[in-house]
Parts: structure tokens; sequence; C-alpha cells
């Protein structure tokens, strides 16, 4: 398939592809009006989408979940998946000719807790530091052997603006620290 931008599609408020690879008529003008946006990527091309799909040998789908497959939201826990896109990610991995992944900046467990049981499904975690194969039960760990003591540096200093700043957290994961500052009560300052 040609490089086509999926971001007309990829968005929270639109269709699943699934739907879209089942249903294309229902969402044929919806993607174009949202695709008129101006954006820096070429438009996906409905028809195209749908031929290449349906001709394919083999097709890999690596999703991302914050954003893409949930809504960005204040309280990162409350991102969960709906029942619907639970469905979904069900369906496009039963195909047999799909691979599919969640690509993610979620650790394991959380990954693991909300999307492990959909069959056929590759996660990877913590954006490629941890990879769970499809079908298997085991987290490969790709910083098995990696010098991670650049954290406790890292970490003095998110902890300083965290003290200047209210309302931001540090977050703190195997392969990574995060300083959030979404939630600051001056976003400005933050």
């Amino acid at each position: 398939m040609s490089s086509f931008a999926v971001s007309s599609m990829a968005s929270p408020t639109t269709a699943p592809m699934a739907d879209v690879l089942t249903h294309p008529k229902t969402y044929t003008s919806k993607i174009t009006a949202e695709s008129t946006v101006r954006h820096d990527t070429r438009t996906l091309n409905l028809s195209t989408l749908i031929k290449e799909h349906k001709t394919a040998s083999h097709r890999l789908l690596m999703l991302d979940y914050d954003g893409t497959l949930t809504p960005i939201v204040k309280n990162p826990a409350d991102a969960q998946p709906t029942a619907a896109l639970l469905r979904y990610l069900a369906a496009l991995c039963k195909d047999p000719l799909n691979t599919v992944w969640i690509i993610s900046g979620r650790d394991q467990d959380f990954l693991q807790t909300h999307l492990g049981h959909i069959e056929r499904l590759g996660l990877s975690a913590e954006h490629g530091s941890f990879m769970k194969l499809a079908g298997t039960h085991e987290w490969i760990d790709m910083l098995e052997d990696a010098d991670m003591s650049w954290k406790d540096t890292c970490l003095k200093i998110f902890e300083k603006y965290t003290a200047q700043t209210p309302g931001t957290v540090i977050e703190q994961k195997k392969s990574s620290i995060t300083w959030h500052y979404r939630n600051a009560l001056d976003q400005e300052e933050a």
C-alpha cells in the first residue's frame, strides 16, 4: 500500500478502522469532511485503503493507544478502552491476514490488564521498551542490558519543578520518567 496518512481516521471521534473497512459507504462523507482540515500529510484515500485492504496478502496494523484509540484525558488512568474498542480490536485480530500491534507509552501492567486478553494482539509497552508477541505470555525486556542510571539525575530535576509547579506530577516507569503538566494550576508557568 502507498503511504497514506490515516490522521483523519485515527482520532477518537471517528469510526474505528474495522468498521470503516466493513461499512465504507457509511463513513466516506464523514472522513472526506474531516480531511478538509489543512495538515502536512496526504489525506487518506478511502477507496484506495479499502481496495488495498481487500487485496493484501498480509496486513500490519500498528495502533497507538492514547490519543488515537482513546482520547487524551486529564487523568491518564481514566483512558480506559471502551467495550466497542475491544470488539473492534478483537475483530481485527481474528482476521488471519492481519497482524495487529498496540504501541503505547503505557506500562506492561496497564496493557496486559486492559488488552492482554485479546487473542493474536501484540503489545508494545513504554514505547517499545517491552514487547509481548501475540500468542505469548512473556514480555521481552528490550532494556535488559541498558544503563538506566540517568533516571536518578532526571528525577531530581523533575522533583524540583514539580515542587515549584502545583498540579504537576511525575510518572515513573521502568524505562522512563515523565513530568505531566496538563493539570498544572498555571498552564503558562508549566
